[in-house]
């Protein structure tokens, strides 16, 4: 089963996950993917392995994640067991920016397509 088939697998038998929104879940999974270095740091070091994802979040960031999904902390908890490991394979936003770029480079201009200039303008200030 692949990422997908198994995160909406799980998702569609949960209780409360299941009215998820599409918005809530890419806000999950982008947000955990900028917090993986402060989702790892205070886990305890007999348990620290950074090719794979902790089981649990800390207490600050399932408390963050329960404000801006709006979402119970215990669902914040199982929404995490859903999708951790994808969170983990994915690219932190650095690296996402930095892909972006190379896309765009390589297909986009080739094309005139300015959506990359567009938000590095953006993050930018310019």
């Amino acid at each position: 089963m692949t990422g997908i088939q198994r995160v909406c697998g799980l998702l569609a038998i949960h209780p409360r996950l299941r009215s998820l929104t599409l918005s809530q879940l890419l806000t999950a999974l982008q947000l955990c993917c900028c917090l993986k270095r402060d989702i790892s740091l205070p886990q305890p070091i007999s348990k620290s392995n950074y090719d794979h994802a902790p089981a649990f979040l800390p207490p600050t960031i399932q408390e963050f994640l329960s404000e801006v999904l709006e979402l119970d902390i215990e669902d914040v908890d199982s929404l995490w067991g859903i999708i951790k490991d994808d969170v983990w394979e994915l690219p932190t936003e650095e690296e996402t920016y930095k892909l972006r770029e190379k896309y765009f480079q390589k297909y986009g201009w080739k094309r005139e397509l300015s959506a990359y200039y567009t938000s590095a303008a953006l993050i930018s200030g310019f």
